[in-house]
């Protein structure tokens, strides 16, 4: 994992880079904020399609496990004009094991090692 604060501060603009404990870059700019635990924001909603222990179904067909807890921004949007996603995690092996099961999936927009954010 590299450090990205604050190299995409003036390239990302959403307030949510500085306030995340790690990212996962999608070149979809569906980005996935993530959050320890005990970092976790207040205006976040669960995630209706994601739930932990779970398989993530699309369009009738099984995609992936999810062994992180998900969430929605309340209001923050991300790149692609969809809600902020939200990753929880107690430590960022638990978001990089969520992120390698998707990749293993067929998720091929996001790079393939979460990058920490300005906390860490």
């Amino acid at each position: 994992m590299i450090s990205i604060y604050p190299l995409f501060e003036l390239a990302m603009p959403n307030p949510l880079f500085k306030l995340c404990d790690a990212v996962v870059f999608s070149k979809k700019r569906d980005h996935k904020f993530i959050f320890l635990k005990e970092n976790k924001p207040k205006d976040i909603t669960p995630d209706k399609l994601r739930t932990k222990g779970k398989v993530y179904i699309k369009d009738h067909v099984r995609l992936y496990n999810v062994i992180v807890d998900m969430y929605e921004h309340k209001s923050i949007k991300s790149g692609d004009g969809d809600l902020a996603d939200i990753w929880v995690v107690g430590n960022l092996n638990q978001a990089q094991k969520q992120l390698d099961i998707m990749i293993k999936s067929g998720a091929k927009q996001f790079l393939p090692k979460i990058l920490k954010g300005n906390k860490i």
